[in-house]
C-alpha cells in the first residue's frame, strides 16, 4: 500500500502536537532565544489510524489498495431521499407568482432569500 501512496498519505486526523513531534532541526531552531512551540492541534495525515470515520466507497477503494481494516465499530445505512422537497417547491411557486404578479414581489424576494439562507447554513454544517 505505501508504494501506491507514496506521494500522499491516506488517511487524516486531528493531533496534538508539541515539542516531541519536531524534527532535530526543527527543534534546534526553537531552542533559539526568542522562540518557542506550544502544543496545538492539527490536522495531520498517517498511514495507519484508531477510529476513523470513512465513507464505505471511499473504505472499500482503500481495501483494494492495500488498507487493513482491522476493526469495524460501526456502519450507518445512508438511504438517499429529497428531504427538502416540500419547502423547494413552495419556494419555486412563491418566486414564479412573483415573477407574474408585481404585487407579490416582496413575497418572491423572500423566498428566494430563504431558500439560500437554508442552502448556505446546509452546507456549513
Amino acid at each position: 500500500m505505501m508504494e501506491h501512496f507514496s506521494e500522499m498519505i491516506p488517511l487524516f486526523g486531528h493531533a496534538k502536537l508539541g515539542e516531541e513531534h519536531l524534527s532535530p532541526h526543527m527543534g534546534a531552531y526553537v531552542a533559539l532565544p526568542g522562540m518557542s512551540v506550544s502544543t496545538h492541534s492539527s490536522l495531520v495525515g498517517a498511514n495507519r489510524a484508531e477510529a476513523m470515520l470513512l465513507h464505505s466507497e471511499l473504505l472499500r477503494w482503500y481495501l483494494k489498495k492495500g488498507l487493513v481494516a482491522s476493526h469495524v465499530t460501526k456502519t450507518n445505512r445512508y438511504n438517499k431521499k429529497s428531504i427538502f422537497e416540500e419547502f423547494v417547491i413552495q419556494a419555486t411557486e412563491s418566486r414564479r407568482q412573483g415573477d407574474s404578479d408585481p404585487s407579490l414581489a416582496l413575497h418572491a424576494n423572500m423566498a428566494k432569500l430563504s431558500v439560500k439562507s437554508v442552502y448556505g447554513k446546509t452546507i456549513t454544517n
